[in-house]
């Protein structure tokens, strides 16, 4: 990162001398608070009764801001009066942070608005700050390192959902630099994302063709494409046909008589001299695994098992591993040995069939009936059968046969045995297995360097805003004017500013209508919403707001005073209590 001019101490403070200093900046830069450099307001809260009316209006929600900036893709109005609009509309260079979310990693993401072709509003769980001593770009450019480095989430409170607050928002230190180099970070910033995001798709990219050339890998082995040219191997040698398994008309390979006519155009692909067509059933064992139920809980043969949640492609996760209770002759029958073949009979549809090795790790396991258990015979190479496997997940055959309920997929035990598979001798199993390995591995380098790489970026991009806002991206310049001559420019009375929030009395009037008398009476309100609804909803429809703590006290006290003379609570096992109306309760 580029230097700037040596500090002489630490940056002045702004005017709110409370704030504090996290960390040193240049001496043209100042500390001051968000407020301080900007208006901060949370949305419009939303409410039943604006569900309709006669002014309609365009609003942002928490789920329209994003890490890329605003999805408009999905948006939804709301009945928002002409005064209100002009204390919550949107202006180009606006910012917007997500206030509140169920999710900590998304609290606290920030865009900027630059639609000036219509009313906007926004909503209660948006904060929108609208810049005065900065320009929009750097703010979000500080809104970004807050989340970036859990700023936002060290402030944010509740349970569930949980809330920035505009309040606590508002006192936050705010690393201010003159406006030239607020200018300067905005566009080395952008060039670097930029030069970021161009990396990042070009590494998603490598990983995409690498995934492709393991399909490749995979298929050509299957079929036999990765043996030498010359073809100098043995035939195979099966001693006489089984009973069970008649040759197919002009073509060197076996296909159980059953599959002849269902499955003969799945088997079209030519396969070397030699190999045959035979059924997954024809070579080896398959085992579905051990039901779960209350009863195997507990007991005194408590055995480890492994589970769908256990088994990824070509890899077992041994890192959370139940336990139920296997008598003695079940675990006979339902251990797993070293080279057994895993595969998902129950999972999402794109997912089922995914299949791994048990290699002996962990040690001493079972199996859960989620799982399919491939026991190799005499004839089938371990190794070799994991690979035509994974060739039939990656490829889709696995969901081709599947049956699906909502949205699990079930392989089936039966459907999977009818398979038909690709025989080899085997010492092209061998010989296959070992070219494989060879590509596969040369493979998996190139997509963890890739991955790896990929991986670097976050902390990039967080090191990258830590630069620059503590003046550690860009040059500082003698000749910008500082800091604090900005803010105290900025504090000056702004007719702009006034305007959005000095009104008419008759603009007020309107505004008291709009919100149905401001305080509601809270059994009128529930009445309203058809004599039952939720403390949330009653309170929005009473027109309280709940960024102010003393309108949540209220709301509560009033409530007292009203239960259970004419308000009562209808509770339910497992849900959450509901308010009523008392019928027939003096007015």
């Amino acid at each position: 990162m580029k230097k700037g001019r040596s500090n002489s101490g630490r940056a002045p403070a702004g005017p709110n001398s409370n704030v504090a200093q996290p960390f040193p900046l240049p001496s043209a830069w100042v500390w001051t608070s968000v407020g301080d450099v900007g208006e901060v307001r949370v949305g419009l809260q939303r409410s039943p009764k604006r569900r309709r009316g006669r002014f309609m209006t365009k609003y942002l929600r928490s789920a329209n801001v994003t890490s890329d900036g605003l999805d408009l893709k999905e948006i939804s109005q709301m009945d928002i009066s002409p005064s209100e609009r002009e204390i919550y509309s949107l202006r180009p260079g606006d910012v917007l942070i997500v206030e509140g979310s169920g999710s900590p990693a998304k609290v606290g993401r920030a865009a900027i608005w630059l639609d000036d072709s219509a009313a906007w509003s926004f909503q209660n769980h948006l904060i929108r700050f609208r810049a005065r001593a900065a320009i929009p770009g750097y703010a979000l450019i500080v809104f970004k390192y807050f989340a970036a480095s859990g700023a936002f989430s060290r402030i944010a409170r509740g349970v569930g959902i949980q809330h920035i607050g505009s309040s606590r928002f508002a006192v936050m230190p705010f690393p201010l630099p003159p406006l030239p180099e607020q200018s300067r970070i905005v566009s080395e910033i952008e060039r670097r994302t930029r030069l970021a995001k161009e990396a990042e798709q070009s590494l998603l990219s490598a990983i995409s063709r690498i995934n492709q050339q393991v399909s490749a890998v995979l298929e050509a082995a299957t079929f036999g494409e990765l043996l030498p040219e010359d073809g100098s191997v043995k035939q195979l040698d099966m001693g006489a046909e089984p009973s069970a398994v008649t040759r197919v008309a002009h073509r060197d390979r076996l296909l159980p008589t059953s599959a002849a006519r269902s499955d003969q155009a799945w088997t079209m692909k030519n396969l070397p001299p030699g190999w045959f067509w035979v059924k997954v059933e024809d070579v080896g064992e398959i085992k579905l695994g051990r039901q779960r139920s209350p009863k195997h809980q507990r007991g005194p043969n408590m055995y480890p098992y492994l589970r769908v949640a256990n088994v990824f492609e070509d890899r077992i996760d041994s890192t959370d591993i139940s336990r139920m209770n296997f008598s003695p002759s079940e675990q006979q029958i339902y251990r797993l040995e070293p080279g057994d073949i895993l595969l998902n009979e129950g999972q999402s549809p794109e997912l089922v069939g995914r299949p791994a090795m048990y290699r002996g790790t962990p040690p001493g396991v079972c199996f859960q009936n989620h799982l399919i258990r491939f026991r190799v015979g005499d004839r089938l190479e371990e190794e070799f059968a994991l690979l035509v496997f994974r060739h039939y997940f990656r490829s889709g055959k696995f969901t081709a046969i599947a049956r699906w309920s909502t949205n699990i997929a079930s392989l089936g035990v039966k459907r999977f045995s009818q398979l038909p598979f690709p025989l080899p001798p085997r010492e092209h199993q061998r010989k296959i297995v070992e070219e494989a390995r060879r590509r596969l591995k040369a493979s998996e380098e190139q997509r963890s360097a890739a991955e790896t790489a990929l991986s670097r970026l976050q902390p990039l991009r967080l090191e990258l805003l830590t630069a620059a806002v503590s003046g550690q991206l860009v040059p500082q310049s003698p000749d910008d004017e500082s800091a604090s001559r900005l803010l105290a420019q900025a504090r000056e009375p702004d007719n702009s500013t006034r305007s959005i929030t000095v009104r008419s009395s008759e603009e007020i009037e309107m505004d008291t209508d709009a919100v149905v008398g401001s305080r509601r009476s809270l059994p009128d309100a529930l009445i309203e919403l058809g004599g039952r609804a939720s403390a949330e909803d009653l309170f929005e429809a009473c027109g309280y707001d709940r960024e102010l703590t003393g309108d949540i006290e209220a709301f509560y006290i009033t409530l007292r005073q009203e239960m259970p003379q004419r308000i009562r609570i209808k509770s339910e096992p497992t849900k959450a209590p509901i308010l009523e109306v008392v019928p027939d309760a003096p007015r």
